[in-house]
């Protein structure tokens, strides 16, 4: 008898959520500066107190994505610690990163013309690490050293911050905007016989 089991996945959400006229506007109207790695524009990093609506729908997903999901605890709470709006011209990227000092981070697609690049994941680690590269007839979630995404207006994406991502060249005309943000749980949190205090 054969059975295949996943070890330790890695779970992507994807959902949608509704941006209104006036606040699109509004986020591409924030003040703007180049980031420190000079291949984007980048806002302070707490528009999330200044924008609470679209905030309180993210909320509803990351609480879904962590209680039905990945079948978190349903006291834990879930609290936004940071969020900005990245701007890419032609030409502009993100290299890979990941994000520190949080635990699910997520990127609200605002307005992606074509040819503004998509969103690419990378592996902690390869299945087989990164000495072997074994030549794969099919390239899946299972083998692939990278997996991409094709992301469009209002998609949402969830995903643990520890995973590397990055976004392509831009080759479009038109500015590609995008909210990205960071939740951390929040409030008295109890492991075994440790316990901390958490607020934002």
């Amino acid at each position: 008898m054969r059975h295949v089991k996943l070890l330790f996945p890695t779970v992507l959400y994807q959902s949608e959520v509704n941006v209104f006229d006036d606040e699109l506007s509004s986020l591409k109207s924030e003040k703007f500066s180049r980031n420190c790695h000079n291949n984007g524009w980048i806002t302070q990093k707490n528009i999330h107190k200044s924008y609470t609506s679209i905030i309180s729908e993210i909320d509803s997903h990351v609480d879904f994505y962590c209680k039905e999901v990945l079948k978190m605890n349903q006291d834990t709470t879930m609290s936004c610690c940071g969020a900005w709006v990245n701007k890419h011209d032609k030409g502009d990227f993100a290299q890979y990163h990941y994000h520190s000092n949080s635990m699910i981070s997520g990127i609200l697609y605002l307005d992606v013309p074509e040819q503004s690049g998509g969103l690419e994941f990378l592996p902690h680690i390869n299945m087989f690490g990164h000495f072997f590269k074994p030549n794969f007839v099919e390239e899946n979630g299972l083998n692939s050293y990278v997996e991409k995404i094709d992301v469009e207006n209002n998609m949402l994406l969830l995903f643990p911050s520890t995973v590397q991502h990055s976004v392509p060249f831009s080759r479009s005309e038109e500015s590609r905007y995008t909210l990205a943000f960071d939740y951390i749980p929040t409030g008295r949190i109890i492991t075994g016989e440790n316990e901390i205090t958490i607020t934002v």
